[in-house]
């Protein structure tokens, strides 16, 4: 997959000072730059996670009084939170 990322006059000027002050003399462009774009949807991902972690934490009774519980893989194992009265108007209930 080729990445190609459109940068003004100042961005190109500050990423080729950054590249030849930083990457190691045996490391190619092509490698350096990967290991930035990584290293960068590593980090994304952690502060995502950390995002979600504290949405939760504070919402947990929203989560909880709207939660779906999911029993393994098979969707018929799928329940509603036990404090459910009436399933939503968008869903046709059919008991055997």
């Amino acid at each position: 997959m080729k990445l190609t990322i459109k940068m003004g006059v100042e961005e190109t000027e500050a990423f080729k000072n950054f590249m030849s002050e930083l990457r190691p003399p045996h490391v190619t462009e092509e490698d350096f730059v990967r290991t930035i774009f990584y290293k960068g949807v590593e980090k994304f991902q952690e502060e995502l996670m950390e995002k979600m972690k504290e949405y939760m934490e504070e919402n947990q009774d929203k989560i909880d009084a709207s939660a779906i519980e999911m029993l393994g893989s098979d969707v018929s194992a799928i329940t509603a939170n036990a404090s459910a009265t009436e399933p939503p108007k968008n869903i046709e209930v059919i008991e055997d």
